[in-house]
C-alpha cells in the first residue's frame, strides 16, 4: 500500500525531536473472533514534545500548513467514553513529560493508542509490539502521532517492555533521513502508566472494549479494528495472525474521511433526507423539490450510514459480508383516491393505476379499510429498480458517499419518490440523497434499462443525443470461483466485435486487493476476510457504476443491438446494465 499523504519530501526541517524514537517489533495479533487482550498501558519512552511545539528553542512548525491539510478547531466537551463521541481533553503521561490533548491538538491530524495486549490479538505467540514495526512507518501517513502503552501491572516490566520497543523503533527511525526520523520522533508517545489507569474516557475505552483506541480529525473517538493479516492464518488458532502494521489502515481511512467532509462541505448541494434511524430492510416516502433547482444537478450522490444497533462495533455489528441494496418504486399515476368513501367489505379490492420509475405502466391496489367505509390509497408494489449497491462489513459500520449520477434521470422531476433499503443484515440507516452542481460538461437526461434476464437486447436512440454510455455495475459471487475470479464480461454492439466492451478484475483474488482501497472508502480492519480483491466488490464498499462512451458505436434515431457474454469462472454475477442519453 502506498501512503496516502506522501508528503515527506515537502516537510522542512522542522524539529529537535525526541530523544529515542522508537522502531517498532511487533506484529501485533487480532483473532477475527475478537476475543482477547485487554489492552495495557505501556510505558514509553520517546513521546516527543520537544520539537514541533518548539520547547526546545525552536520555532514551532504549523504542522497542517506543512502537509497543505485543513484544521479544524480543538472543541471542549465533557468526558464521555462513548464510540465516536467527541474526545475530552486528557493528560497523560510519558516519557517525555505529560502529553496534553488540548495543547498539542493541531486540528489535521490523529492518534492512534495501541497497547501491548489489545483484545483481538490473544492467543498468538507473539504480542503485538515484537515486529512489523518497519511496515508500520512504510504504511502511515505523516500526520498521526502513535502512542504505546502497556497493560501490565509491574511497573518494572512495564518499562522493559517499553524500552524493548523504543529499540526496535529507534533502529527503524535511523535509517530514515534526518527530517523524516525527527518527523517521527515528535510523533510517538511512551505511556508510563498501565494502560487502565489512564484518565477519563481514555483509560475506559482502553479497558473496555479493549481494542485499542484512536481519535480521528473529527475529534471523535473511534475503536482500532482487527489486526490480522491474510498472510499469516494460524492453524491452532483458526484465524489470521496479527500485524502491527495494520493500524496504519485507521489512519489513512481517517484521512479519507477528512477529505470527503471537506468536499461534501464546499459542494453545494442540495439535500433531501430519506433515512433517519429505520432499521433493517426499510421503506420510506420522501418529497423532491419540484422548483426547478434539480435541474442543474449534474451529480447525484447518496450519503448513507450503516450503523450497528448497540454500543460497540465487533459483537454489535453485523458479522458477514451481505449485499444490500436500494430500489426506487413505483408510485400512483394520480393521488386521487375514486374509492375513498366507497362502501365496501373489508379486505376487499380494487385495482389502481401506478407507474414504474421507467415509465411502464403496473396495477396497484386499493384495499378496503376495517371498518368497511372505503379504501385506503393506492399501494403500488413494485419496488425493483436498483439505484444502488454496497457490500457490508464483517462485524464494523460505515459511512459510503456513493455517486450514483447515472440515475439522475429517475429523480430530476422532483415531486414523491418512494425508496426501498434491502439487506440481510440489520443496521441503523441515516442517510440522504445529495444534488450537486460539479461542472461536468454533461449530465445523463435519459436512462434505459436493458439485458434484464437476458444476454441479447435492442435499444432505441433519440436522433439528438449528444452522448451515449453504456453503465454497468457487476459482481460476482458464488462458484466455481466467483468473487475470486478474473472473468470478462464482453459487450458487443449492433454486432462490432473487434469493438466489444469488456470489463475485467485484475484484483481479484489478491492478497490485498481490497485493502488498497483503505484510501477509496473501504472501511479498513473488518474482523473478517477483508482484504482479498474480489471481482468488481469489496467488504464494506459500495459496488461502483462503471460508465463506458458508446456514442461512436451506436446509430442515433434507431435501433441498436447489445450481447453481453460473461467467463466461464464469472459464478453468480449480480449485474445492472443501463444505457444513458446526455441532451
Amino acid at each position: 500500500m502506498t501512503r496516502p499523504l506522501a508528503l515527506f519530501a515537502l516537510l522542512i526541517a522542522c524539529s529537535g525531536g525526541e530523544d529515542s524514537a522508537p522502531d517498532g517489533a511487533a506484529d501485533g495479533t487480532d483473532g477475527a473472533d475478537g476475543t482477547a487482550a485487554d489492552g495495557t498501558d505501556g510505558t514509553d519512552g520517546t513521546d516527543g514534545t520537544d520539537g514541533a511545539d518548539g520547547s526546545d528553542g525552536t520555532e514551532p512548525v504549523d504542522v497542517c500548513a506543512t502537509l497543505g491539510l485543513p484544521a479544524r478547531p480543538w472543541e471542549e466537551v465533557t468526558d464521555d467514553s462513548a464510540l465516536y463521541a467527541t474526545a475530552a481533553d486528557v493528560t497523560i503521561p510519558t516519557r517525555g513529560g505529560d502529553w496534553t490533548l488540548s495543547e498539542q491538538w493541531t486540528g489535521c491530524e490523529s492518534y492512534l493508542f495501541i497497547p501491548d495486549e489489545p483484545r483481538q490479538t490473544r492467543g498468538y505467540d507473539w504480542g503485538i509490539w515484537e515486529r512489523d514495526h518497519r511496515a508500520l512507518f512504510e504504511r502511515l501517513p505523516p500526520n498521526v502521532h502513535l502512542f504505546f502503552m502497556s497493560g501490565d501491572g509491574s511497573d518494572d516490566d512495564r518499562a522493559a517492555a517499553l524500552d524493548a520497543l523504543a529499540a526496535e523503533i529507534d533502529g527503524e527511525l535511523a535509517r530514515l533521513d534526518d527530517d523524516q526520523a525527527a518527523w517521527w520522533a515528535d510523533r510517538i508517545h511512551y505511556v508510563t502508566d498501565r494502560d487502565r489507569f489512564l484518565p477519563g474516557w481514555l483509560g475506559a475505552t482502553l479497558t473496555s472494549p479493549g481494542w485499542g483506541t484512536a481519535i480521528d480529525r473529527f475529534q471523535r473517538i473511534r475503536y482500532i479494528g482487527s489486526f490480522a493479516d491474510s498472510t499469516r492464518y494460524d492453524e491452532s488458532v483458526g484465524w489470521f495472525g496479527p500485524n502491527l502494521s495494520m493500524v496504519a489502515n485507521e489512519a489513512v481511512y481517517y484521512n479519507f474521511e477528512a477529505e470527503r467532509e471537506a468536499r461534501l462541505e464546499a459542494d453545494g448541494a442540495t439535500v433531501v433526507p430519506i433515512f433517519g434511524g429505520e432499521t433493517g430492510s426499510a421503506r420510506v416516502d420522501v418529497t423532491l423539490p419540484e422548483d426547478g433547482s434539480l435541474a442543474s444537478a449534474d451529480t447525484l450522490e447518496i450519503d448513507l450510514t450503516m450503523a450497528c444497533i448497540g454500543d460497540g462495533e465487533y459483537g454489535d455489528c453485523p458479522a458477514w459480508d451481505y449485499m444490500a441494496y436500494l430500489y426506487l418504486c413505483d408510485q400512483p399515476v394520480s393521488t386521487d383516491n375514486p374509492y375513498a368513501e366507497t362502501a365496501c367489505e373489508a379486505g376487499e379490492t380494487q385495482e389502481g393505476a401506478c407507474t414504474t420509475p421507467l415509465g411502464a405502466e403496473r396495477a396497484g391496489t386499493y384495499t378496503c379499510n376495517a371498518d368497511g367505509t372505503g379504501y385506503d390509497d393506492l399501494s403500488c408494489g413494485g419496488c425493483d429498480v436498483e439505484v444502488a449497491r454496497w457490500i457490508t462489513t464483517y462485524h464494523r459500520e460505515g459511512r459510503w458517499v456513493y455517486d450514483i449520477s447515472p440515475m439522475l434521470p429517475l429523480f430530476a422531476e422532483g415531486g414523491a419518490r418512494s425508496l426501498r433499503f434491502q439487506s440481510s443484515n440489520s443496521y441503523e440507516l441515516t442517510g440522504s440523497l445529495r444534488f450537486s452542481d460539479a461542472g461536468k460538461p454533461e449530465a445523463p437526461t435519459a436512462v434505459q434499462y436493458i439485458l434484464d434476464g437476458t444476454n441479447e437486447d435492442t435499444f432505441t436512440l433519440p436522433a439528438t443525443a449528444a452522448k451515449v454510455e453504456l453503465a454497468t455495475v457487476i459482481s460476482q459471487h458464488g462458484q466455481p470461483c466467483g468473487e475470486f475470479c478474473d472473468a470478462e464480461h464482453r459487450f458487443v454492439l449492433n454486432g462490432d466485435e473487434d469493438a466489444a466492451y469488456v470489463r475485467s478484475f485484475p484484483d481479484a483474488s489478491t492478497s490485498a486487493g481490497c485493502m488498497d482501497q483503505v484510501a477509496e472508502g473501504t472501511v479498513p480492519n473488518q474482523y473478517g476476510t477483508w482484504w482479498y480483491g474480489r471481482a468488481g466488490w469489496c467488504p464494506g464498499k459500495e459496488v461502483e457504476i462503471v460508465r463506458h462512451d458508446i456514442t461512436d458505436q451506436v446509430t442515433l434515431g434507431a435501433d441498436n443491438t447489445i450481447a453481453y457474454s460473461s467467463g466461464p469462472d464469472a459464478g453468480t454475477v449480480r449485474r445492472r446494465f443501463w444505457i444513458l442519453v446526455s441532451d
